[in-house]
């Protein structure tokens, strides 16, 4: 299992209220709910670069996972009445 941190850490760390931490998230697709949450390594290091630097992070494998997902949408017989 990954490691998680929570979202205090990541504000303590960036300088930063814990809800410009749970905004910053928001606006990179990272649902937050309270402080008291935890994220992965990966999550905390996109919420702090995009906090910090706003470089929003580049997700490959969510775009890939979504064109496949559609691709088996579109091959999928359609049923007759």
């Amino acid at each position: 299992m990954a490691n998680e941190i929570k979202v205090g850490e990541i504000a303590k760390e960036a300088g930063v209220t814990n809800q410009e931490i749970i905004k910053g998230a928001k606006d990179i697709d990272i649902i937050i709910k309270s402080a008291s949450c935890k994220v992965t390594e990966v999550q905390a290091s996109e919420i702090f670069d995009y906090i910090m630097n706003k470089i929003k992070p580049k997700r490959m494998s969510e775009t890939k996972v979504t064109t496949k997902a559609k691709q088996k949408e579109d091959t999928k017989p359609k049923e007759s009445k």
